[in-house]
């Protein structure tokens, strides 16, 4: 990598909103460089340093930098000047996409006589480092990545956005939760219903392998479609998948390299490779139409009827029927061990067999008919004789035993009596012993019971003691409570109030703050959403539709106008200043929290009086984004670089800080009042 023409390490870029300290080089391309930088930011624990990703415009092979770092090349009207134009386009068109998986843009500006912006930094690794470190992906992980790519692009698509330039380069797998990020949005368009592009500029050619062949032609048909999209998914699930690039589009006229995927040992199944081949189908019409169609193609087959390349690509069952499962080609394989290797020897359920000779053809030829040895006796002979020699044991004994009974006249009746007593003897003395052992299993059942008996009576006197225990210390947490309660009402009679209705609490700051949103219940409610400037909630949040957007206005608060505190409260509310806002940052206690089932901050002040901010997310359009994990909040402060944007407070589970954004967001509005 080049880095003679890049910002050296220590280096400062100073936006008017923060200052950024250039760390290193992150990589570069034909239009721009990526450097790692830190900004200062106020959190929770003080004063903290935030990773963030600057990207500066910069045509390689054509812009030169002057020793102070700023740029000769950037003449008004000039090629340098017109793509810069387009560089800052790519940054504002990022800035309007709100998902946890599509870098967030934080800051558009210009320095060095050309232009920045400040992205989130994304810890990881793009996927072609990580192929380059671990080789090719198997099949469930690279199903998985692709999952994982196909929400954010989805969510582009609904909000009729294309990248036109995905790739495993473009794509950063997050270390924290191994799921897949979307980057540079360089050749990222909006488009409208009919695949018309929302500007002029040309369509950018892509990369070749993940870019099909009408992306070239977009600009002669002037029509883009998600289906550019879908082919470069394919294109980099092959990627993946073989750890090589896919072939260029031209390529595939001449077919689809099937054997590139599936070939013995590969551990692709067919499914998948039918989804990429889809997916990079030259025509358009072939491809699937939209991601939620390629995920359909990648649902779990049927384990039945469905098998791996290397067990169903070479095989003729009708020839595995006649041959005892052996692989097609290999009819005369012989030998005393049926196992083999491969699929040699292996019975229908795959599993290894042994035997003793060959397949049945050669057992034929060595006199076995009907699987039996030639030289074997007659069975039907065997069975006569074994019956015969049956009935001849059992003429023999039954005529000694006749014999012996007859002969009864050894034994004397006196004889008989003995042994008749004999065994009434035994017969009681057996009595005896049984009634015996009943007696003594009823006793050792009736000991058992008492032990149970003790042993319950035990258990319930311990759950009794147990449940007075826990009710007398519920009732010493009620008492402590409703004193601690007590307390803390008289406490507060001193720092809240109301005006117009509404309530206020005093933090030991300039002003007081409302406990509510606008359009809040609540504290936890998040109440409406104000679009800067405008003083009604509305369904759809555009830039068109933004009364103040792009309009020079000075600070609104208390403007009836504009602010939406004013308008809707009355009396004294209004919107915080920029400044308040700062205020409520600096000298306040933060603490991530949750409050009626909602997540936000505890904002406690220098008294010990606090608010609670919930996490109402924003709305863009007709979308709801980022509830329970980030929260929006609109100042009357203006940016005075430029009529399209405004200051804002914006909070995440783990940083809070004032920074501005697009007016026409719908935003929270949390009033003030001297």
């Amino acid at each position: 990598m080049e880095q003679d023409f890049a910002l050296h390490a220590g280096a400062v870029l100073d936006s008017g909103k923060f200052k950024y300290t250039i760390v290193k080089v992150l990589g570069n391309g034909t239009f721009g460089i990526t450097y790692l930088a830190t900004i200062p930011v106020r959190g929770s624990l003080g004063s903290l340093e935030m990773k963030v990703a600057v990207k500066e415009f910069f045509m390689k092979d054509v812009c030169s930098r002057r020793a102070d770092g700023s740029l000769q090349e950037m003449t008004q009207g000039g090629l340098v000047y017109n793509y810069a134009i387009k560089f800052r386009r790519e940054a504002e068109n990022l800035s309007r996409l709100d998902h946890p998986q599509i870098v967030r843009v934080l800051d558009v500006f210009t320095a060095n006589n050309t232009v920045y912006y400040a992205m989130e930094f994304v810890e990881g690794e793009n996927l072609n480092e990580y192929l380059k470190e671990y080789g090719r992906m198997s099949e469930s992980e690279a199903v998985s990545c692709i999952r994982s790519i196909a929400a954010p692009l989805e969510y582009m698509h609904e909000h009729k956005m294309l990248h036109l330039d995905l790739k495993p380069g473009n794509v950063m797998r997050r270390s924290s939760d191994g799921k897949c990020v979307l980057i540079d949005f360089g050749l990222s368009k909006y488009y409208a219903d009919n695949g018309e592009p929302e500007s002029s500029t040309n369509i950018g050619m892509g990369t070749p392998g993940y870019a099909p062949i009408e992306q070239a032609q977009a600009g002669k048909n002037r029509q883009v479609y998600p289906t550019l999209d879908i082919y470069a998914l394919g294109g980099t699930f092959y990627k993946l998948l073989t750890g090589e690039a896919p072939p260029e589009a031209s390529e595939l006229l001449d077919g689809f390299p099937r054997e590139k995927l599936l070939y013995p040992g590969s551990g692709i199944s067919v499914p998948v490779a039918d989804a990429i081949e889809k997916a990079m189908s030259p025509r358009r019409i072939d491809r699937p139409q939209s991601v939620r169609d390629f995920l359909v193609l990648l649902e779990e087959p049927d384990p039945s009827v469905t098998a791996s390349v290397a067990e169903s690509e070479d095989t003729d069952l009708s020839e595995q029927s006649a041959r005892g499962g052996q692989r097609k080609g290999d009819f005369n394989r012989k030998g005393g061990h049926g196992g083999g290797t491969g699929n040699f020897g292996k019975d229908w359920n795959g599993n290894g067999r042994s035997g003793n000779g060959g397949d049945v053809r050669d057992r034929v030829d060595k006199g076995m008919g009907e699987g039996r040895p030639s030289s074997s006796p007659n069975p039907g002979r065997a069975k006569v004789w074994l019956i015969a020699a049956c009935v001849i044991v059992g003429l023999v004994a039954g005529f000694f035993l006749l014999r012996n009974l007859m002969s009864g006249g050894d034994v004397k009746d006196g004889q008989i009596a003995a042994l008749q007593r004999e065994l009434q003897v035994k017969d009681s003395i057996a009595a005896v012993k049984r009634e015996q052992r009943t007696k003594d299993s009823l006793a050792f059942v009736q000991r058992r019971q008492h032990i149970k008996d003790s042993v319950a009576v035990a258990k319930r006197a311990e759950q009794e003691a147990a449940a007075k225990e826990e009710a007398a210390r519920k009732a010493a947490e009620e008492k402590a409570r409703q004193e601690a309660a007590r307390k803390a009402a008289e406490e507060a009679r001193s720092t809240t109030g109301t005006i117009n209705g509404h309530q206020w609490v005093d933090l030991g700051l300039s002003v007081k703050w409302a406990t509510c949103n606008v359009g809040a219940s609540s504290p936890s409610d998040y109440g409406g959403y104000y679009a800067w400037g405008e003083t009604r909630t509305k369904s759809e949040y555009t830039a068109d539709n933004c009364s103040t957007y792009g309009i020079n206005i000075g600070d609104i608060s208390g403007d009836s106008r504009y602010d939406a505190a004013r308008a809707n409260w009355g009396g004294t509310w209004r919107l915080p200043t920029q400044a308040e806002m700062q205020e409520l940052i600096d000298k306040c206690t933060w603490t991530w929290t949750s409050q009626g089932g909602r997540n936000g901050y505890r904002v406690t002040g220098t008294n010990g009086s606090s608010i609670f901010l919930p996490a109402a997310g924003s709305r863009y359009g007709s979308s709801f984004n980022s509830s329970r994990d980030s929260g929006y909040y609109w100042s009357s402060t203006p940016d005075e670089s430029d009529a399209r944007n405004a200051y804002n407070l914006i909070f995440g589970s783990s940083v809070h800080y004032l920074y501005w954004d697009s007016r026409y967001y719908g935003e929270s509005v949390r009033p003030v009042s001297d």
